[in-house]
């Protein structure tokens, strides 16, 4: 079998050279394995935690002095153009290191410094994302204790090379694609940001909608929502599951993008979904919330035919839309009640009575409208750009599947 990628630039047809890290690296070190004195500020500790995207994130690395630094041995210190990859416990993980600054690393990382005249780093970057390069470390593991792949057989780990040219047109080409990913996924995070602060500011009046008229809506009343709204939770029980039946809903299913998860679900019967929903049949339109275990990310339900456990179902009343009080429930004053229940502590489970309790500030129906069709317009733009990541992240996989040997 020829070292030949299945997608390639068309100028370049040459295969592709087999070699060692060992043969193309001027370095293969790994970090101190004594812990230093932390200082507030100070140079950068970097660890496999800071390791994310093939980038390295230095701002939430602890710090060391620059006396502690200076009697590290070179092999616990990190250069410009240095590539991290990770050795120890979480395998495989890898980054750039494009700062001037003083970097120490820790023992579970490994640095590969390449001679960048006879050799593209990005593109040994690039080529450490692959499928292929993982599986092939991977089998060198020790997994006897704790995951560990030792600095001679990382030296011994071979990649497969085409001419510099060639490294650089693919370097730059799937660098660009990276640089899309970041730019979608810092968009996604800014609209999330937004929507949080603009919801704080919506639910606590400190900014108002007019009517359509341009005048004042009527003062909110203060309710409990079990007032207002008809909240029930589903069974308790545990009824016995199959390979075929009607989907059984728990806290767990439901996800922090306001969608159900049916492909992690167990299935029962149609006597013990017929049983269920006696109590606690579900409808389009109604608000699923998880009750015990994942607490919260409710769900606002465009389907049925499935029965639920362990999880509040919310149905609409006359006063009280579904919509509106979807992104209530999302808010930081949902969130502060919870907080404040618990007292402060990790929660595991939440009372069908403590969620009844709950207090809301309710608008007039058409403020409620106004509201919700607002944020679910913010929430549109969120699984946009969502959708663009994953797609973009997708495309990325299968090039780095396909043009690498």
């Amino acid at each position: 079998m020829s070292n030949i990628p299945k997608l390639r630039f068309k100028e370049f047809s040459m295969e592709w050279e087999e070699k060692t890290l060992k043969s193309i690296s001027d370095l293969i070190s790994y970090g101190l394995t004594v812990r230093p004195e932390y200082i507030e500020n100070g140079i950068p500790l970097i660890s496999a935690r800071e390791l994310k995207g093939g980038k390295v994130n230095y701002n939430i690395a602890p710090k060391i002095s620059e006396n502690s630094y200076n009697i590290l041995s070179s092999k616990a210190k990190a250069n410009k153009g240095d590539i991290f990859l990770t050795k120890t416990g979480t395998i495989g993980l890898s980054a750039y290191v494009d700062v001037d600054f003083p970097i120490a690393i820790t023992q579970n990382i490994s640095v590969i410094r390449v001679d960048n005249k006879l050799y593209h780093h990005q593109f040994i970057l690039q080529t450490f994302k692959t499928k292929q390069f993982y599986k092939h470390i991977m089998q060198k593991v020790n997994q006897s204790t704790i995951m560990d792949l030792q600095l001679q057989d990382i030296r011994k780990s071979s990649i497969n090379l085409p001419q510099k040219q060639e490294q650089q047109k693919i370097a730059s080409f799937l660098t660009s694609i990276d640089t899309k990913i970041e730019q979608l996924s810092s968009k996604q995070q800014l609209l999330e940001e937004y929507k949080k602060g603009i919801m704080q500011k919506i639910f606590s009046q400190e900014i108002k909608f007019k009517d359509d008229d341009g005048g004042e809506f009527l003062d909110w009343e203060v309710k409990k929502l079990g007032e207002i709204s008809d909240v029930r939770d589903g069974t308790h029980d545990s009824p016995k599951y199959y390979e075929n039946g009607f989907p059984l809903i728990t806290s767990k299913n439901l996800l922090k993008n306001g969608t159900i998860d049916f492909n992690n679900v167990n299935l029962i019967l149609l006597n013990d979904y017929n049983n269920i929903n006696k109590r606690s049949k579900v409808s389009i339109g109604d608000i699923l919330f998880g009750m015990i275990g994942t607490i919260g990310n409710p769900v606002l339900l465009n389907s049925d035919g499935f029965a639920i456990k362990n999880v509040a179902l919310i149905k609409e009343q006359e006063v009280l839309k579904n919509t509106f009080l979807l992104h209530y429930l999302n808010s930081q004053l949902i969130e502060k009640q919870f907080y404040e229940q618990n007292t402060g502590g990790t929660q595991k489970f939440i009372a069908l009575g403590v969620i009844r309790n709950l207090i809301i500030n309710l608008p007039q129906l058409k403020e409620q409208t106004k509201i919700a069709n607002f944020l679910s317009s913010i929430d549109k733009k969120i699984q946009s750009v969502s959708n663009q990541l994953v797609q973009t992240k997708e495309f990325k996989k299968g090039l780095l599947q396909k043009m690498f040997v």
